[in-house]
């Protein structure tokens, strides 16, 4: 009897770790930042910090022209540390763009980007405006890896 419970005991444990060790998915997007271009400036929008051990990020953001005629260019940029921020392009293998790597900001532009975390733990986009112009940027962002 003694044994049969430490089998039990033993199968119990080992489902458990299994559990914790299989993919984490989280489908829905998460809001990341909405920020307001103005003019020529630059803004950042970034994601929390992005504690497991990830397979890809994918990235969205929207643009809503506010005033003027939305114009400039958005890019999207991974980091290990939070604070060195690297732009991103296709030809790295690292990340698949749609429409491209960079996004031109324009009323209702969308941008979608794949990022192959490896060892990626923030992403963001880097947005450039020009003078005359206020737009509205959305970043959402998912994820795919384990806790």
């Amino acid at each position: 009897m003694k044994t049969l419970v430490n089998i039990i005991l033993i199968v119990l444990l080992s489902v458990s770790t299994y559990a914790q060790t299989t993919a984490r998915y989280i489908p829905d997007a998460q809001l990341a930042g909405i920020d307001t271009l103005k003019g020529a400036d630059t803004i950042y929008i970034r994601t929390p910090f992005l504690k497991w051990s990830l397979d890809y990020i994918g990235l969205q953001v929207k643009c809503v022209e506010l005033g003027g005629t939305s114009d400039g260019y958005i890019y999207p940029q991974a980091s290990i540390d939070g604070i060195d921020y690297a732009n991103l392009i296709s030809t790295d293998y690292l990340v698949y763009s749609f429409p491209n790597d960079t996004l031109t900001i324009t009323d209702e532009a969308v941008g979608l980007w794949n990022i192959l975390a490896l060892t990626n733990n923030y992403a963001g986009v880097m947005c450039v405006g020009t003078e005359g112009d206020t737009t509205e940027v959305t970043l959402k962002y998912s994820i795919k890896g384990k806790k």
